[in-house]
């Protein structure tokens, strides 16, 4: 089945989403999860909402609740999925166009939120990057990356990417105790460039939902020839 893909934008043109939609596929549910991420990166701390709900083929419509705003995606024909991100923010504009409060997404046809999350700003501590160093060069094409951070989130999540985030190489969730990870043989390139992200996870809302505050630090570093 070819999809189709519209753009619908959070008021303002703040928050841009990407819908696909199709028909002849059936969903018992519209599931989904919300993150609030904080990202330093170089010294410089940034901001980022973000909504994925997937499973809604049988929906159509959906309706994200939010403190001071609310915003409609509805079209005739079935959704398979939706993701929403916001661009990297300020505090203060994190603040501004993402408030405290109470966060609801429905579905259409249905009067319970798929979603319902007290979104705060509660953050996880700060993960910090010990090995290897911001802006390295690595002959070891199994380098082992080290962190430390203050107290223990639920989860961590360590991505690598390459080529300005084009290629993501890794995606590896951890536990929160752990403090270390082996990048396995076969995963580095030569003379390449690397972002990695380490992403420590709160757990916000129902057990289990998915639902999370993010505190992620990235570093880059690149591999010789």
């Amino acid at each position: 089945m070819r999809l189709r893909q519209r753009t619908v934008r959070w008021s303002a043109g703040v928050l841009a989403a990407a819908v696909a939609i199709g028909a002849g596929q059936d969903a018992s549910a519209c599931n989904g999860t919300l993150e609030l991420r904080k990202i330093a990166t170089s010294g410089l701390v940034r901001y980022n909402f973000s909504l994925a709900l997937t499973d809604a083929a049988t929906a159509t419509g959906i309706r994200l609740s939010a403190p001071n705003k609310v915003t409609d995606s509805s079209n005739s024909l079935r959704m398979n999925y939706i993701e929403l991100v916001s661009p990297p923010l300020t505090l203060a504009q994190l603040d501004a166009q993402f408030p405290s409060g109470l966060y609801q997404v429905y579905c259409s046809p249905g009067t319970t939120p798929a979603i319902a999350v007290n979104l705060t700003r509660a953050f996880p501590s700060l993960p910090a990057i010990t090995a290897p160093a911001n802006g390295a060069l690595i002959a070891d094409r199994t380098p082992t990356v080290t962190w430390t951070v203050a107290t223990s989130p639920n989860a961590f999540v360590l991505q690598l990417v390459r080529n300005n985030g084009r290629i993501t190489e890794l995606n590896v969730e951890l536990p929160g105790s752990a403090r270390s990870y082996t990048i396995p043989e076969g995963v580095l390139a030569a003379n390449a460039q690397y972002a990695l992200l380490l992403n420590a996870r709160k757990a916000i809302g129902a057990a289990g939902s998915g639902n999370a505050l993010v505190s992620g630090r990235q570093i880059t570093f690149s591999t010789t020839p």
